[in-house]
């Protein structure tokens, strides 16, 4: 079969509700209903089809080398945290095992699993006759408890004696400044500006964050995001960082590369971020996109004039979901790892230490295991944690994987000091959250949460989490129903600056459009940035200036 450059999906979202991956058009093999979240019809394993015996293609050809239009729904999020899946389509002769990969998209972080979505992509098919292909489209979420999800649907090509095409068509994206509902947004915002009209001192903090094509994660730029005004700019020296991650493993920096198709690039991992005690910017590169060898590379950047530097990582025997800075040169550690038994995990603290080869080789970062939980199989959706340097604890929050509305979650506590773990039950009957934040001036855990995600009338607050009790209770309001989207996102890696000011990104209700809000703990008061758009700005981070 003759191969081609692999496509990328063109992601038409339409969000509705939960499960797993269904082929809309061309529609798959057996039954399907995705009028509703859970849906058996979407929830099928084994390769290459999902165990869905072959269907007779239809009377109508498609011709090989042309466009064809193909729609799956993903509608359960699986995301990994610093290890995320992809989905991908391919084709196929009937009972051969070598698909032609057509499209490919990497997972996103919705943070709710309950979340339904369309993908709508445009591929070439391959310029051949086929009396029966197989049109095959695949979710590996590389999730612990989650398999790869598979869905097949059968077709003709007839090969074509024109011209192929080599190239999908695309379409340019729609300016903010056509949105009807901007004016509306603004009039919004300019409310609640009014009622919070004096905020912190800011001149010297700012959020840091990679902007990339999520896509193309091969070319990333450092962006520099002002507090009060929200607006992204590059940063100097940073404005074209392309990473290429070769098949030996080895990272070239700083150079332009030509794409080639045997090659496989790498990703900066989404929701892995910090600020380490230099000041400087760190992270996780994942090496190859469609591989699930545990490739990762530690990433720091030099905030302050230093180079990029890439330092690869020994001993790792599961990904990592979060890294905590507590020293010069070290890290805490967050992993999930498989248990004894199928279908148990065990919950991993471990430590990121720095070592220099004194024999001139390349440095590295060394993993060591320290503590270990007992096997869970049930809360192991993970979706913060948090380093307490005044007990020397790691607060870790998972959520239950069979709850996707109420979403309920328990908060591990692993002490540094005599190795132990402590696990609690959050209280969720009046305010759910996904991420959190250590006050390192109170000793007080604080998350944002919009109450009950799923009640009609959803109001944000900042909260106050008992991490020994549980207990969830409002410290104030930020804002009434209308003016934020239900979004989950919207955290920040050291969120807390050192004056209790929690900082925190808003997604408006009635437009693709953004707000950074500053929010005084111990005033109780909130004030926002002028409107701004910071979806592709991923991995977060607060810098406090010198």
């Amino acid at each position: 079969m003759e191969y081609r450059n692999i496509l990328l999906l063109l992601l038409i979202g339409v969000p509705q509700s939960w499960c797993h991956l269904c082929l809309i058009f061309p529609e798959q093999r057996g039954a399907m209903d995705i009028t509703r979240s859970g849906s058996s019809t979407c929830f099928r394993h084994g390769a290459p089809c999902g165990g869905q015996p072959p269907e007779t293609p239809g009377v109508t050809p498609y011709m090989g080398g042309q466009q064809m239009w193909i729609k799956i729904q993903q509608n359960y999020n699986h995301y990994e945290v610093g290890f995320p899946g992809y989905m991908d389509i391919a084709v196929a002769p009937l009972n051969s095992t070598d698909f032609q990969m057509l499209a490919f998209t990497p997972d996103y972080y919705v943070h709710a699993q309950d979340h339904q979505k369309n993908f709508t992509t445009i591929v070439v098919l391959p310029n051949i006759d086929c009396d029966h292909c197989v049109i095959r489209a695949r979710y590996n979420p590389h999730k612990p408890g989650e398999t790869t999800f598979y869905q097949c649907a059968d077709i003709k090509i007839k090969k074509s004696n024109g011209l192929t095409q080599s190239q999908p068509m695309s379409l340019p994206p729609l300016s903010q400044s056509l949105d009807p509902e901007y004016r509306t947004v603004r009039k919004k915002i300019d409310v609640l500006r009014h009622r919070n009209r004096f905020g912190p001192k800011i001149d010297k903090q700012y959020l840091i964050g990679l902007s990339y094509n999520p896509f193309d994660k091969a070319t990333v730029n450092l962006m520099n995001i002002s507090l009060t005004t929200g607006y992204p700019k590059y940063v100097d020296g940073y404005n074209l960082l392309i990473i290429e991650s070769k098949l030996k493993n080895d990272v070239t920096k700083h150079k332009s590369v030509t794409r080639e198709t045997e090659k496989i690039f790498g990703y900066i991992c989404a929701a892995i971020g910090a600020i380490n005690s230099k000041g400087n910017y760190v992270g996780l590169f994942h090496d190859e996109q469609l591989d699930d060898d545990l490739s990762f590379s530690f990433m720091e950047i030099g905030l302050h004039g230093e180079n990029i530097e890439f330092y690869p990582l020994k001993g790792l025997n599961a990904p990592i979901n979060a890294m905590l800075p507590y020293s010069n040169g070290s890290y805490y550690t967050f992993s999930i790892a498989e248990g004894a038994e199928k279908g148990d995990y065990v919950f991993e603290v471990g430590t990121l230490i720095f070592h220099p080869d004194p024999k001139d080789y390349d440095p590295w970062y060394q993993y060591t295991p320290m503590v270990k939980s007992v096997p869970e199989n049930l809360y192991i959706n993970f979706q913060w944690a948090e380093y307490d340097p005044i007990r020397n604890l790691i607060y870790v929050l998972m959520g239950n994987e069979n709850s996707p509305d109420r979403l309920q979650a328990r908060l591990y506590t692993f002490s540094i000091f005599n190795m132990s773990i402590a696990i609690t039950d959050i209280d969720v009957d009046e305010f759910t959250f996904t991420s959190m934040h250590f006050d390192k001036r109170t000793g007080k855990i604080y998350a944002v949460s919009p109450g009950l995600f799923y009640s009609t009338n959803v109001q944000w607050h900042l909260i106050e989490v008992d991490p020994f009790t549980g207990k969830s209770e409002s410290v104030f309001q930020i804002a009434t129903f209308g003016y934020f989207a239900r979004y989950y996102g919207g955290s920040i890696f050291n969120g807390i600056s050192p004056e209790g000011i929690l900082y925190h990104v808003f997604r408006l209700y009635d437009t693709d459009a953004d707000v950074i809000a500053a929010i005084d703990i111990a005033k109780k008061t909130v004030t926002f940035s002028e409107i701004t758009n910071l979806r592709s700005v991923h991995n977060l981070a607060l810098v406090n200036g010198p």
